[in-house]
């Protein structure tokens, strides 16, 4: 078993736009009725960050889904698109991240979506793990963007392969 297995399954920060889902009956979304706070769609709302954190490590059916950024705008936080941008951000106190992967091609966009489709669970990785997929993605995709936002603490990289747009979102997990 890799280190990544044993990270925090939530996130250290949250952002409005962030959604958890219980099961397959209820979601909760932050932000969705006031800024900061979570909301169960169609119900109770004023949830803390501080609650859904601890549901999210306690409670196995609870899921975490990032916000995912439209690709019509730019993306949030500040460009790190060179291997020394990335060096210099220091990702302490997250302990590691998860990894997800919105897809977005043409007939989606046709469809009026604009920002994509989240395939699969999030993936655990370490802080080096973050570092290194990053890099990767600078060597493969020359073009991509890549931008770290510190008050959601998360990475964003977005770029083309073939009609679709990716957009990866590194979410850092740990105490806050």
């Amino acid at each position: 078993m890799t280190a990544a297995a044993h990270l925090s399954p939530s996130p250290y920060r949250f952002s409005d736009g962030d959604t958890i889902r219980v099961g397959d009956s209820e979601s909760w979304v932050r932000g969705l009725r006031t800024p900061g706070h979570w909301a169960l769609i169609g119900g109770d709302a004023g949830r803390a960050d501080k609650d859904m954190r601890a549901a999210l490590v306690s409670l196995s059916t609870w899921r975490f889904l990032p916000a995912v950024p439209n690709v019509n705008a730019a993306l949030p936080g500040t460009s790190c698109a060179s291997r020394e941008a990335l060096a210099r951000v220091e990702l302490r106190p997250a302990t590691g991240g998860l990894l997800y992967t919105a897809a977005l091609n043409r007939l989606q966009s046709f469809a009026g979506n604009e920002s994509g489709v989240l395939r699969g669970e999030g993936v655990a990785l370490t802080r080096q793990e973050i570092r290194v997929a990053l890099l990767g993605t600078l060597t493969r995709y020359p073009r991509a963007k890549i931008t770290f936002l510190r008050t959601a603490g998360r990475f964003y990289a977005r770029y083309r392969v073939g009609n679709t747009i990716q957009t990866r979102i590194y979410v850092l997990t740990g105490a806050e």
